[in-house]
């Protein structure tokens, strides 16, 4: 995710907004509905948009060094697409959102968001080992599998909430790209992002 770009694509009308927005949520519900089950190798920071794919994915296994946060929320920035919700308790979401907060590797497997934490150098390792025991299943019988698991969230309203919270992003959206950043913007202009950033998160 491109911060700079994103501040300089200033979308503003509803119409390009809902678009530009409803292709985001294409793309993400290819995850969701895709018959095979995915599995996530992290390793460093997964933040934003990286949060949705790890969150997507049928399991998720960790480096010790992986970090997991949402920092655009300080910019004004809200949810697009909610799966925090559907993974993490009540309180922790609330954490992870209104004090953009970020949560180790080990926080995230001990609220079972991340079935594995292992050391770097067995990441990939582990995340293949992973994916070749799931491979043991037959194919059919995976794909029904991972059908049947995902129409249980379905019919407790998973879709009709992505449908509900991606309008509320286009309006803060809307909202931030009127009146929320003009402060960023200009800093990045006159001094970049780098130096934005710092400004910003005072590091």
């Amino acid at each position: 995710f491109d911060l700079k770009e994103a501040m300089e694509h200033n979308i503003t009308g509803v119409v390009e907004r809902r678009k530009d927005t409803s292709e985001e949520i294409k793309f993400f519900m290819r995850m969701w509905n895709f018959p095979k089950p995915i599995v996530a190798a992290i390793q460093g920071y997964c933040i934003g948009g990286g949060i949705t794919l790890a969150m997507l994915s049928d399991m998720v296994i960790a480096s010790e060094d992986a970090s997991f946060g949402n920092p655009e929320i300080i910019l004004g920035y809200v949810p697009e697409f909610p799966m925090e919700v559907w993974k993490m308790p009540f309180n922790k979401v609330r954490e992870f959102f209104y004090l953009s907060k970020f949560f180790t590797a080990a926080e995230m497997r001990d609220m079972n968001v991340v079935n594995q934490v292992v050391p770097y150098e067995k990441l990939e390792e582990t995340a293949m080992a992973v994916a070749n025991r799931i491979a043991q299943i037959p194919p059919e019988s995976a794909k029904i599998i991972k059908y049947s698991l995902n129409k249980c969230y379905e019919l407790q309203g998973f879709r009709s909430t992505i449908d509900f919270v991606s309008e509320m992003f286009n309006l803060g959206r809307i909202h931030m790209q009127t009146t929320g950043v003009d402060e960023f913007r200009s800093d990045i202009a006159e001094g970049g992002l780098t130096t934005a950033l710092k400004k910003q998160y005072g590091k």
